[in-house]
């Protein structure tokens, strides 16, 4: 039976770390400590054409790169992909969904979208680092930006092209390539009103009032400043935009 190629983890461990920007956009501050009470899995590598398709039949056409990431990607296929890989691993599926209502099942042991907060933790670690590598500027074998100037199907690079770029735990393409659905709704006072919230939090309450879920990282679309660690942007979950693609994470037992 054809299986899906390996996708593989990185362990991020329990602890705290610095959340936000000093110096950024105003839905960046105030800056806080937030304590992650518990290590995850989170993919090394964004997730890939070739993961993608061959778990989800029918999406994509064959391609030159399948090792290009999986874009156009909207955020309930994101979380659909999730399940299934939990279905296809014979974990539990954390996502519940009906027509467009998700409900997210914390205490499934399967695979999901990260948190803001743990995405942002994988992506600078303890260090509080501006990018992924560090507080230097950008060069261009750091990041797929758009100052990269690589012509490439949709300016996207294959995952893993630029590992001098990785985070502190080793993990890839956390600046730039494609934006990375999370799963937080998105609220532009959140960091105000949610600044007591410290132990493992996953984005506002939505009342019916908030309408888009937040993406990390930035795209080969845009410069370094949308590629920060602490900079997060949002879109409507509906939209499967050609630079919209995610990674998963798993909680450790």
């Amino acid at each position: 039976i054809e299986r899906y190629p390996s996708i593989e983890f990185v362990e991020v461990p329990a602890g705290s770390f610095l959340i936000g920007s000093v110096n950024g956009f105003e839905n960046e501050r105030p800056t806080r400590q937030i304590f992650i009470s518990k290590p995850f899995f989170i993919s090394k590598y964004e997730i890939s054409i070739l993961n993608y398709s061959m778990l989800v039949t029918g999406t994509y056409p064959i391609v030159e790169n399948p090792g290009l990431p999986a874009s156009g990607i909207s955020w309930l296929d994101a979380i659909k992909f999730c399940n299934s890989l939990s279905l296809s691993e014979g974990f539990e599926q954390c996502y519940k969904i009906s027509n467009d209502t998700v409900l997210w099942d914390t205490s499934a042991n399967g695979f999901r979208l990260p948190t803001e907060a743990e995405w942002e933790k994988a992506a600078r670690g303890t260090q509080g680092y501006i990018w992924p590598w560090g507080n230097d500027t950008p060069a261009d074998h750091l990041a797929n930006l758009s100052s990269t100037n690589l012509t490439t199907i949709d300016n996207t690079t294959e995952v893993g092209f630029f590992p001098d770029g990785q985070s502190p735990y080793g993990i890839m393409d956390m600046a730039g390539n494609v934006y990375e659905w999370v799963a937080d709704w998105y609220s532009a006072t959140y960091y105000h009103e949610g600044s007591s919230i410290t132990y493992d939090p996953t984005g506002p309450e939505n009342n019916g009032s908030l309408k888009f879920k937040v993406v990390r990282g930035g795209s080969s679309a845009f410069g370094s400043w949308v590629a920060v660690s602490g900079f997060h942007d949002y879109e409507d979950p509906s939209v499967s935009g050609h630079a919209l693609g995610f990674r998963c994470v798993q909680k450790i037992p």
